[in-house]
């Protein structure tokens, strides 16, 4: 819903402008303050992930898409999917 985007974005920015947030979940495994980032690079330009939060989360280790953890770094790569922790601080 709108409402869900609005306090969503307002809870959670990425400040690339090119780097666009597809999903965020409670992690499967990780304890209840621990949640899944999954975004994409859209314009075909390397991008470095960083995060701003209202909610004292703090950007985590990468992750594929079986939440298992890489050696993903926050250098993104163009047109790239990535995944990563985030904690609550």
């Amino acid at each position: 819903s709108l409402e869900t985007k609005l306090a969503l974005s307002a809870a959670l920015n990425i400040p690339a402008e090119n780097l666009i947030i597809s999903a965020l979940k409670p992690a499967e495994e990780e304890g209840k303050d621990n949640y899944i980032l999954r975004c994409y690079e859209c314009e075909g330009k390397a991008a470095t992930m960083e995060i701003e939060s209202d909610l004292n989360l703090k950007l985590g280790q990468g992750r594929n898409l079986l939440e298992e953890a890489t050696n993903d770094e926050q250098k993104i790569q163009p047109w790239k999917i990535v995944t990563f922790d985030l904690k609550k601080e």
